[in-house]
């Protein structure tokens, strides 16, 4: 009798660890469920999961691996709208240790991170119509992650009012402006290609994925913007390389996707003056051709080696000659 009653108490103990508010796949479980099927994931539930972020290491990889498998492992349409949701809040709003931890579990090699591009739910008609949903929302989230590796900062959890922001892409090489400009582009072009909005006025769940990718489009428009006006600044001295790199996504900005819905492209004022000042030549103005190798990453100065009086040309127009 007294062995039986052992037992029962490990088994008791073991339901209550598993199903107490503390632990991060019951959070999970939350903020996902089934049911309703039309609604995003309450605030309590999204904060639920913050907060493991806000506790050890370990405990914060567990929340991870738990929305990540269940992103990954459910069938559910709605389900998994639900799971890329609760990973973009995290992305949003997460500690570093979240961040840090959402990183380490995707893998920058390959193109379909969340493992998703096949996704259907053929159940009912509308489960097959938000697969479409699923299958682009995997994709911008893997953007966003994507970028973040190359921004050093995920997108949703900088502010672009911060005046550092301009003070850290000046000081930068102008390859490494061209980069991160790449990058915010096709954050911008993924939120362009969105499946047909139709279903949103009637789905609250959708609705709220618009509204979270359409916020984070506008956070990367203004730092495009910042970064075309400090190389509007710089075409005088821009290598070869970094203006066939600057007309590429040039034609990018001016064929992303437009919509009746959405406002236009903010910085397309500037994009057709810097094409302008381009003038056709490749990047306009008096250009030096540069090899873009390891010894020599940008045309930012006019020489790597300076003697007594010799004057050192910034890549920015902004600090002129310093003699």
């Amino acid at each position: 009798m007294g062995r039986l009653r052992s037992i029962l108490g490990c088994i008791n103990s073991t339901t209550a660890a598993t199903t107490s508010p503390s632990s991060p796949h019951l959070a999970v479980l939350r903020a996902t469920r089934h049911r309703p099927t039309t609604t995003p994931p309450t605030p309590d539930s999204i904060s639920a999961l913050l907060i493991f972020g806000l506790s050890s290491r370990p405990v914060a990889a567990a929340c991870v691996s738990s929305l990540l498998s269940r992103l990954t492992s459910s069938s559910s349409a709605s389900v998994s709208l639900k799971s890329l949701l609760s990973l973009h809040h995290l992305l949003r709003r997460g500690s570093f240790i979240l961040l840090d931890q959402i990183s380490a579990a995707t893998s920058p090699s390959r193109r379909n991170l969340l493992n998703l591009s096949s996704f259907r739910d053929a159940s009912s008609a509308e489960s097959w119509v938000l697969s479409d949903w699923v299958r682009w929302y995997a994709r911008l989230v893997e953007t966003l992650v994507s970028s973040s590796k190359t921004l050093g900062f995920f997108i949703s959890s900088t502010s672009v009012r911060d005046s550092d922001v301009a003070d850290r892409v000046t000081s930068m090489l102008t390859c490494d402006v061209l980069t991160e400009t790449e990058s915010l582009v096709g954050i911008v072009e993924e939120v362009g290609n969105s499946p047909e909005m139709e279903i949103v006025g009637e789905n609250e769940l959708v609705a709220e994925v618009v509204r979270m990718a359409e916020e984070d489009r506008e956070v990367a428009e203004a730092e495009i913007l910042i970064r075309l006006e400090e190389v509007k600044e710089r075409l005088g001295f821009m290598s070869f390389g970094d203006s066939v790199e600057l007309g590429g996504l040039l034609k990018r900005l001016e064929s992303l996707p437009v919509r009746s819905d959405r406002k236009g492209f903010r910085a397309g004022r500037l994009v057709g003056e810097i094409k302008a000042a381009m003038g056709g030549r490749g990047g306009g103005g008096e250009r030096r051709l540069v090899r873009r190798d390891r010894g020599i990453q940008s045309a930012r100065f006019e020489s790597r080696r300076v003697g007594s009086g010799q004057p050192v040309r910034f890549g920015s127009a902004r600090f002129g000659l310093i003699e």
